[in-house]
């Protein structure tokens, strides 16, 4: 039981790792910590609760649970994705004056998604005394395996939150999440090798970058590289880097932003800067958080005088040194923000009112009620229709109901809130 006890509490410290993780990506407007610890709390507790009715709703149905394919994908899956989603929709009116950014989204699902898991864990340990390679397992898989398979819930529910729409959104994200989380329970219940719940980790880690990099591209606080330097100010001037367009080493106006900075040249247009520096350009104001190196023309491998760093920026590796023009590297940055943001935004499933190179974001008609509604009436009526025994037809409708009913009735609640707001 000690030992249980220790991974747990080892568990815990790991998934706030990963949450920080997250946040990292937050870089234009942190959420305040006491905020995601509140969300951890609250939504983990109500996410153990609504997963507990949820399930009593299926045991009275009639239909049984177990270590197999059909609880994996049919029972787990869907009924603790939702509770994890409908905790984040009972956490709005906590952190509805943060809720300004897309990645917020995603912070605060993780957040509920961490406070799930978290309780879980402390169960499995004081229920099942001799659970140790199972919360082994889950110290170093399932905590994180949890925000992996939730995150992407996290982005719906920020746009029908902030732009009254993405019902399509947010019926892709729990799909998915229902699939990740049931296959990933399939993996554990049938003692598959390890690799394939390797792959599965590697490919949800995949699609939350993708994610977290499109959100943070999105940003409405994100400035361009030009917007940054014409809002500055007065730059101080301090202690000139050496500039490698014209060798002057002067004292130069100096551009601070967090850990990293660059100068404007006193005698030619360039800006200057060290190498670390231009890849935090690249971090801060191109969205690019993957490995930049893949992007990175070397001197001496390509026979060039210098190196770059995509394109439109110029490094002397052995002086650690670097130059740009404004105007070039700034159309270069915008560039590699609408490549992500178009990986994204042409996926089928993503909402063309969402779209930034067209839609207002903005949706006045019933459509987010009604939809939903129709969509999960032919959902079931096809569920009905295939199956012949009543008694699993009685459980479909009873699995069914609750869940619709609850999660339109919090989201017309939330929006409807929202919107007499925006009126006031």
């Amino acid at each position: 039981m000690t030992l249980n006890f220790v991974l747990v509490s080892i568990s815990f410290v790991l998934g706030f790792f990963v949450t920080g993780y997250i946040r990292s990506f937050d870089i234009y407007e942190k959420e305040p910590l006491y905020k995601m610890f509140f969300v951890v709390i609250w939504g983990g507790a109500w996410s153990i609760v609504i997963c507990t009715f949820l399930y009593g709703v299926v045991k009275i149905a009639g239909v049984s649970g177990g270590k197999d394919f059909w609880s994996a994908f049919f029972v787990i899956g869907p009924v603790e994705e939702a509770a994890k989603f409908l905790a984040l929709l009972s956490a709005y009116f906590f952190i509805k004056k943060n809720l300004n950014e897309p990645t917020d989204g995603l912070i605060y699902m993780t957040c509920v998604a961490l406070g799930f898991s978290l309780i879980e864990n402390y169960f499995y340990a004081t229920r099942m005394p001799d659970a140790g390679y199972l919360i082994f397992l889950r110290l170093f898989i399932s905590t994180p395996a949890h925000i992996y398979f939730s995150v992407f819930m996290g982005l719906s529910f920020y746009m029908i939150i902030k732009y009254r729409t993405g019902i399509v959104l947010l019926f892709v994200s729990y799909l998915y999440a229902c699939f990740v989380h049931g296959l990933f329970n399939s993996i554990l219940f049938h003692g598959w090798i390890i690799g394939f719940l390797v792959a599965l980790m590697a490919l949800s880690q995949k699609v939350l970058f993708s994610l977290l990099t499109y959100t943070t591209a999105i940003s409405p606080f994100k400035k361009s590289l030009r917007e940054f330097v014409d809002s500055y100010g007065e730059p101080n001037n301090e202690k000139g880097l050496e500039c490698l367009n014209c060798g002057s080493k002067n004292i130069k106006p100096t551009y601070e932003m967090g850990t990293f900075f660059f100068q404007k040249c006193d005698q030619c247009p360039c800006y200057v800067l060290t190498k670390d520096n231009i890849f935090q350009i690249f971090r801060y104001f191109g969205s690019s958080f993957d490995d930049l190196t893949n992007r990175y023309w070397d001197a001496k491998f390509y026979g060039r005088k210098y190196s770059t760093l995509y394109k439109d920026n110029f490094i002397k590796d052995e002086k650690g040194l670097g130059f740009f023009y404004l105007d070039e590297l700034d159309s270069a940055l915008d560039e590699l923000n609408e490549s992500i943001i178009r990986n994204i935004e042409n996926k089928w499933w993503f909402p063309d009112k969402l779209k930034l190179n067209g839609a207002t974001r903005d949706n006045k008609d019933k459509k987010i009620i009604i939809i939903p509604i129709l969509i999960s009436v032919f959902i079931i009526g096809v569920g009905l229709s295939v199956v012949d025994s009543m008694e699993t037809r009685f459980a479909i409708i009873m699995m069914s109901l609750p869940l619709i009913i609850i999660c339109y009735g919090l989201i017309y609640a939330i929006v409807s809130h929202f919107v007499e707001t925006k009126k006031k």
